[in-house]
């Protein structure tokens, strides 16, 4: 139901002079983020930003990303466990059924959707 607009995160990315630090991939997920991986060997994660709303591309980004995904670095979910969403809460908790001593947990209080952080403890 949402489309977020191009020419307003160019926007925002060139407001805050970040042209050189950011690269903008288009597409579906699961069409853009394994041929990035497969070209980027080295690349590794500190934090990740879920906001795909769904079962699939959470899955991929989560069992894809969790190699990379540095000690310490979090996995953030903005619609885990809302009901008109279920895909993404679906997603991370077979995550973390299968990851779970890898990760702690943690819901985040006084946001406005129900978000959760993923923290990797080892």
């Amino acid at each position: 139901m949402y489309r977020g607009s191009l020419e307003e995160l160019l926007e925002v990315i060139r407001l805050y002079d970040l042209e050189d630090d950011i690269r903008i991939h288009r597409g579906l997920i699961e069409e853009t983020l394994p041929p990035l991986l497969e070209e980027e060997k080295a690349l590794s994660f500190s934090l990740v930003y879920i906001d795909t709303d769904l079962f699939f591309s959470t899955q991929l980004i989560l069992r894809s990303l969790h190699p990379r995904l540095v000690k310490g670095g979090a996995f953030v979910l903005d619609e885990w466990n809302d009901p008109m969403y279920p895909g993404e809460g679906v997603a991370a908790n077979e995550f973390l059924n299968e990851y779970s001593e890898f990760y702690e947990a943690e819901a985040l209080p006084h946001t406005r959707q129900p978000s959760m952080v993923l923290r990797r403890i080892k």
